[in-house]
């Protein structure tokens, strides 16, 4: 993570080059695959019974009833915070600054929020020249939220079908505590220099700018089923392993000692008889010349 304040220069859409003294290293777009470990994780149901159409022209002034139409319908939402502990990357945005083509990036006082919602896929626009989007893709968006005082969040707008949606809300309902990780492809802007050195563990820096699109790739959803255990062992087990430990080493050191003593043994054997038969010819020689 480095520190916000960074000038960059805008190229195109899809290129900023950062303003540095001797280098103007790029920033370059491109889809970026994030892991979002949510906490505080709520299942928000929406129903919608009738809607308000815009009299712009001022025709239905007499009878405003008129702008009132039916719009029956009910979603689920599943939203939720990002455990900055367990995110592994930093999102960054932009600030304008007095010159059109640079800004500054910065980092939301904020949180980091993300709405699951159930929507249609897109349709093909049938643009034989240039397709704009492709077909049967769920779009979804990520933007910087702070229009109002002492609002600074980064939001996670994103679509799902509407199956899928429920399924998750069914879970949670069973189990209140388990753990939600949304996998994300976020078009966003990476510095060059990380791209090039950054190992695959390191955290990445994620610049996006107004309304960067975002895409749901996937949803994990853990429950903890029946009691857990560790296996780590206690300092007791230590203590009894060092002391088993301890004994097989000592073993060895007892066996040389009975088999030293075993060794004497045997060499005292021979040396007993050879006295006793030193003594015997003595006695003998001592008899016979008494005789």
């Amino acid at each position: 993570m480095f520190s916000s304040g960074k000038l960059l220069r805008k190229v195109s859409e899809t290129e900023y080059l950062q303003v540095d003294e001797k280098h103007n290293f790029k920033w370059e777009r491109r889809l970026n695959s994030i892991a979002l470990p949510l906490q505080n994780v709520k299942v928000i149901t929406s129903l919608k019974t009738h809607k308000k159409d815009y009299d712009f022209s001022g025709k239905l002034k007499n009878t405003p009833e008129k702008q009132i139409t039916a719009d029956v319908s009910t979603e689920i939402i599943i939203s939720g915070q990002v455990d900055y502990e367990k995110f592994a990357d930093n999102i960054y945005c932009l600030d304008e600054t007095d010159k059109n083509d640079e800004f500054i990036i910065v980092r939301p006082k904020g949180s980091i929020k993300v709405n699951l919602r159930s929507g249609e896929p897109a349709r093909d626009p049938k643009d034989n020249e240039k397709q704009v989007i492709n077909q049967g893709v769920f779009w979804g968006s990520c933007f910087r939220m702070n229009y109002d005082p002492g609002e600074d969040d980064i939001i996670f707008e994103m679509y799902m079908p509407e199956a899928q949606v429920h399924a998750l809300a069914e879970r949670y309902d069973l189990d209140s505590d388990a753990k939600l990780e949304v996998y994300s492809e976020l078009a966003s802007f990476t510095y060059e220099v990380d791209d090039s050195l950054r190992e695959p563990y390191h955290s990445r820096d994620l610049v996006i700018n107004d309304g960067a699109t975002a895409f749901v790739s996937g949803v994990s959803l853990s429950s903890t089923v029946g009691p857990q255990e560790t296996n780590e062992p206690d300092d007791s087990e230590e203590e009894f392993a060092d002391t088993i430990i301890d004994e097989h080493e000592s073993i060895p050191e007892q066996v040389a000692h009975q088999q030293l003593l075993q060794v004497i043994t045997n060499l005292q054997l021979p040396l007993k008889s050879i006295i006793t038969a030193i003594w015997a010819l003595a006695l003998a020689v001592i008899i016979s010349a008494i005789i």
